[in-house]
């Protein structure tokens, strides 16, 4: 059984199509970012079904867990603060507006924390300041 969700499933394919050629660049990257911070505290993979990272985590501790699930916003708004930087420190600096569109798109969609990572990381983050210790699995 597929975890593909029953609304993209049905999308016409040309309108999944449009969709993944707009967005699967930040998405993948965003998704990278967590395995890249899990990494050290847990066994990570990407599921391209969902396109969703997956943690097995090996430390009890919740401050990784917290920093995973949140590290692509810390990540996005600091590449977004450096351009901007390089950007207005070069005023004769310019970029196709199409191009820049399309990044910007996929910098938001790399940069933007869902619900559940947000969510995910508060939890963890009071379980650390209560002192808990989490699973290991």
């Amino acid at each position: 059984m597929s975890g593909t969700p029953d609304w993209w499933r049905s999308l016409p394919t040309w309108a999944q199509a449009m969709i993944l050629t707009l967005l699967l660049p930040g998405v993948v990257a965003h998704e990278l970012t967590h395995i890249i911070c899990a990494t050290s505290w847990a066994d990570t993979t990407l599921d391209w079904d969902a396109i969703a990272f997956e943690a097995e985590w090996t430390s009890s501790h919740p401050a990784p867990r917290a920093a995973a699930h949140i590290a692509p916003l810390v990540a996005g708004y600091a590449a977004g603060v450096g351009v901007f930087a390089v950007a207005i420190g070069r005023p004769q600096f310019s970029v196709h507006a199409g191009l820049l569109a399309y990044l910007s798109v996929n910098w938001l969609a790399y940069t933007a924390a869902s619900v559940s990572d947000v969510a995910v990381c508060l939890q963890y983050l009071l379980a650390w300041r209560s002192g808990d210790e989490l699973p290991t699995a």
